[in-house]
């Protein structure tokens, strides 16, 4: 995210809303994934749209892998691992 002296609050709290996300993605709770993520995309320092260049960013990508999990859930034996299909 950068050099911490150069984090703006703004950073820091969409940093911990989204460790919020990535630990109730892991314990399968897709709605308070789904809400930590929501809140988090619209704090992100790169936006879609926004930030030349970019056309995702982290809560994006998490909000269409929960999105994906809510149809089809992982197994009963999911070790939280995610394979990506697409960069």
């Amino acid at each position: 995210m950068g050099l911490k002296e150069n984090v703006t609050d703004q950073t820091r709290e969409c940093l911990r809303l989204f460790e919020e996300g990535l630990d109730k993605h892991y314990a399968l709770d897709w709605d308070g994934a789904q809400a930590c993520f929501e809140k988090s995309k619209d704090i992100e320092p790169n936006m879609p749209g926004v930030t030349p260049g970019v056309s995702k960013n982290p809560s994006l990508v998490y909000l269409d892998i929960v999105a994906k999990y809510r149809i089809d859930s992982p197994p009963a034996d999911w070790d939280g691992v995610h394979v990506m299909t697409e960069k």
